[in-house]
């Protein structure tokens, strides 16, 4: 496997870590970093797409779409189903940790397919727009680190507990 097939399998597990993390909002307007970028306008103008890798995109970006919504219902079934088992005189926890690795395991499993499309389509993609790509990747990777800096910062100066 080569060294793009590497970056782009990472790139998409931080995309679905850092998804998964913000909620299905994403940071958007607020905090800059949309967690479709991997299917924005921009980078979509830069590949050049030809007509059949258009039509590849197309149809990678509507899968991507849709396996985003059903994450995301999916995600709303679990906290229902979590809230209503604790919300039970002796709530089971058990019950609520399998509620849970179960939803997790659904979420690993959907990404994974996604994942292999995505690389393949991505893999595909002659040299120069596979750069295009690696560059995205690490601009998005710089934007995550810095994040990740702002919330260590922000850790430090919350109050101890008492």
């Amino acid at each position: 496997m080569n060294k793009l097939a590497l970056a782009a399998i990472g790139i998409f597990g931080l995309v679905g870590v850092a998804a998964a993390g913000m909620g299905h909002h994403g940071m958007g307007q607020h905090g800059g970093m949309k967690h479709d970028m991997m299917f924005g306008e921009k980078l979509h103008q830069q590949l050049n797409l030809a007509a059949a890798q258009e039509t590849q995109w197309q149809a990678l970006k509507a899968q991507h779409d849709a396996m985003r919504k059903q994450m995301h219902e999916s995600h709303l079934q679990t906290q229902a189903a979590i809230k209503a088992e604790l919300d039970k005189p002796q709530p089971d926890l058990n019950a609520v940790n399998s509620l849970m690795e179960a939803a997790q395991d659904k979420s690993i499993a959907a990404r994974k397919a996604f994942h292999k499309d995505a690389l393949s389509f991505y893999t595909s993609l002659p040299q120069d727009r596979q750069a295009i790509v690696v560059g995205e990747i690490k601009g998005m990777m710089g934007k995550m680190q810095g994040m990740r800096e702002k919330m260590h910062g922000m850790h430090g100066k919350m109050p101890a507990p008492q």
